[in-house]
């Protein structure tokens, strides 16, 4: 049975003080600490959702965590840590990357302009957001030193996706790639 707003009854008590709260758990909000947030692997938005599977990085929704990152969804929790890894970091950062085996294994370290290592890092972008290279592929890649041909392959495979100056930089700067 619903009761009628006049008969309800209003009870007024004082703020909690710290030391009520105590041992509680409870923390008022000005003293909650605020989730990490970050940009979504695929699709940029901002988000303090992580991988359901590696907890490393920020994904918006299931939708995202599913949508072109099955591969990499595959192993991110499950495969070694590599200097892709350190980039991809990066990336989700929208930082280009300064650890020096990073730098080394990606070609930054061989720009001296800062528009040749932002170009480089567009191209990377690129392949993971855009083209959704999984991190180990484009470790495999790397490894395998077949980075230049995989990159040109999966650019003009993804034409509608990739900015021009992408593919231009890639082609102009092989051995960035090397």
């Amino acid at each position: 049975m619903l009761r009628e707003p006049s008969e309800l009854t209003v009870v007024k008590t004082s703020p909690a003080s710290s030391s009520d709260l105590q041992g509680s758990g409870y923390q008022p909000a000005d003293l909650r600490m605020e989730a990490p947030r970050g940009p979504c692997f695929r699709c940029g938005i901002n988000t303090s959702r992580l991988c359901n599977t590696c907890g490393d990085e920020f994904i918006c929704s299931d939708l995202c965590n599913e949508f072109s990152t099955a591969e990499y969804t595959k192993t991110c929790g499950t495969h070694e840590k590599t200097t892709t890894d350190c980039l991809l970091g990066g990336i989700t950062r929208g930082e280009i990357p300064v650890e020096y085996d990073t730098c080394r294994d990606f070609g930054f370290e061989t720009c001296s302009a800062f528009t040749d290592r932002s170009s480089l890092f567009g191209v990377y972008k690129t392949l993971i957001v855009n083209c959704s290279i999984a991190p180990p592929n484009l470790n495999k890649w790397r490894e395998q030193r077949r980075m230049l041909k995989m990159i040109s392959e999966t650019f003009k495979g993804h034409k509608k996706v990739v900015p021009e100056y992408c593919h231009d930089f890639s082609l102009e700067n092989p051995e960035l790639f090397e």
